[in-house]
């Protein structure tokens, strides 16, 4: 939807109290993004998501209970019985 007056001009068609008003962008550290920071921020969420790869479970996937350590060590959910491969 548009309007043919500027709201908050005294007249249809009164641009001048719009050109005085200025819009003021957001404080920024006067650096322009470019996609070459990306890189940098993708290796950092890549190696985070490897580095929680490599820890072992501490709940079951299914119902999200903790596993617990049966008598031969290894990880198991106490509710369904599932076991990390």
């Amino acid at each position: 939807m548009s309007f043919p007056f500027v709201l908050g001009a005294d007249t249809l068609g009164d641009t001048e109290q719009l050109e005085q008003e200025t819009v003021t962008p957001p404080a920024t550290t006067g650096r322009v993004p470019s996609w070459n920071a990306l890189g940098p921020m993708i290796a950092a969420v890549r190696a985070e998501a490897d580095a929680a790869r490599r820890q072992p479970p501490v709940a079951c996937p299914n119902d999200g209970e903790p596993l617990r350590t049966g008598p031969h060590g290894e990880l198991y959910c106490p509710f369904d019985g599932w076991r990390p491969r």
